[in-house]
């Protein structure tokens, strides 16, 4: 047990000495252990494993186990007060994959956390964790959200019917988003089949005009080389019949 003694002294308003009273309270002493951990100290909401630790919390007086209660600062605008919710609670010291809610406070905030660790009679030790929470920008599945609801550590039941009507919505605007690009793809495909003909008629119109091309030049080469080997013929002939004529020519 633990004795706390509590002096009280008063000074009157007349020429008598001040005088004093004493009170003696017993008091049950508090939980006392290592602190508490957790990790990692960065993650994104309702994506992040987390795990809290804590380290020889007893009860010297009773000898009886201890309870842990994890608990999660909530940001509410306009208002001074703190508010904090219960997101998890047993007898072992360790909390296990906890998902955390994102404080809408910024892309990157401080996840403020607490940890009380309560003896039989009601008397606590509190330890406060500080994580940096960055929003899970990725699409949040059903089954994400349906692990995080029925998780035994998870009792702020509006969050979870809020964040399944989000991701219902989710659901629905992805299912819309991948018909549309269904449709997009068949475009495509339709005017990358239309180009591709495009560029086979071309092709095909560019290889015949070549062909043609070459064909015509063909002619007419052969026809250039006719004419020369006629000229050629030709002028052999002359000089065969020039020196025949001067052979046989009197004097």
């Amino acid at each position: 047990m633990k004795y706390v003694r509590l002096t009280l002294e008063g000074v009157p308003n007349t020429t008598v000495s001040k005088g004093y009273a004493e009170f003696q309270f017993k008091v049950d002493p508090a939980p006392v252990g290592n602190g508490c951990d957790v990790t990692p100290k960065i993650g994104k909401a309702l994506f992040t494993k987390f795990q809290v630790t804590c380290s020889n919390y007893t009860d010297s007086v009773h000898g009886l186990p201890v309870v842990y209660r994890l608990f999660q600062r909530d940001h509410v605008a306009h208002r001074t007060d703190t508010f904090y919710s219960l997101i998890a609670y047993g007898g072992q010291p360790v909390f296990h994959n906890i998902t955390l809610a994102h404080p809408d406070v910024g892309t990157n905030a401080t996840v403020h956390l607490k940890v009380k660790v309560i003896n039989v009679k009601g008397s606590f030790t509190e330890v406060d964790l500080n994580i940096t929470g960055r929003k899970y920008n990725v699409v949040v599945s059903l089954r994400l959200v349906l692990s995080i609801c029925v998780s035994p550590y998870v009792f702020r039941l509006e969050f979870c019917s809020a964040i399944g009507v989000y991701a219902e919505n989710k659901k629905e605007k992805d299912k819309k988003k991948n018909k549309n690009k269904e449709k997009q793809k068949k475009r495509n495909k339709h005017k990358n089949k239309n180009k591709k003909k495009n560029n086979k008629n071309k092709k095909s119109k560019k290889n015949k005009k070549n062909k043609k091309n070459k064909k015509n030049k063909k002619s007419k080469n052969k026809h250039k080389n006719k004419k020369k080997n006629n000229k050629n013929k030709k002028s052999k002939k002359n000089k065969k019949n020039k020196k025949k004529h001067k052979k046989y020519h009197p004097l």
